[in-house]
């Protein structure tokens, strides 16, 4: 799978059928993201929301960069398994 369309799905996906950790506020998630995409992230609400909620309310292109923020760390393991 292109790390491309990772990102385009999964920002589709969570944007509108979010998952139960999607929802979390207290404290947000970001389901095995790393701690510095985490900040990078949450820092846009003040740590107060939930994922699916930034994602509907950012722009498509702020969302898009948010899921790419989040899904780094699986498309750097799936790269690095594709050697």
């Amino acid at each position: 799978r292109k790390p491309s369309d990772m990102v385009v799905s999964g920002f589709a996906y969570h944007k509108t059928q979010p998952e139960t950790w999607a929802k979390f506020t207290d404290p947000p998630d970001c389901l095995s993201c790393d701690h510095e995409a985490w900040t990078r992230i949450f820092a846009r609400c003040n740590f107060g929301c939930s994922y699916h909620t930034l994602l509907n309310n950012v722009s498509t292109f702020d969302g898009l960069g948010l899921e790419v923020l989040r899904s780094r760390f699986d498309i750097l393991k799936m790269l690095r398994n594709a050697r």
